[in-house]
């Protein structure tokens, strides 16, 4: 569940169309207990930027989506892995769809 800090107007109603704002250092992993678990994604690149990984996602419940997620040093990723996809939920940024 949201908060209200991460919505930047008012609560959508139930239904309503919306788009999730959340920076690729957001991303986290599906084992934190406060992380919103979003399904798994196929890594399809990746590279090492000394301080993270950037990974080229595309998740597996919606292929037609392209996402870029910083991942730790610590991260064994490769291009074809599935990786299970997180996000803090204090770093959603929620905004309406005109």
């Amino acid at each position: 569940m949201l908060s209200s800090a991460n919505f930047t107007g008012t609560r959508p109603a139930s239904g309503d169309r919306v788009t999730l704002c959340i920076r690729p250092e957001h991303f986290c992993a599906s084992d934190n207990q406060s992380a919103i678990r979003l399904g798994e994604a196929e890594v399809t690149g990746s590279a090492f930027f000394g301080t993270h990984f950037r990974c080229h996602l595309l998740p597996v419940a919606a292929r037609d989506v392209s996402l870029v997620a910083h991942m730790p040093q610590s991260a064994r990723v490769a291009a074809g892995d599935r990786i299970p996809l997180a996000v803090d939920p204090t770093a959603v940024t929620v905004l309406p769809v005109a």
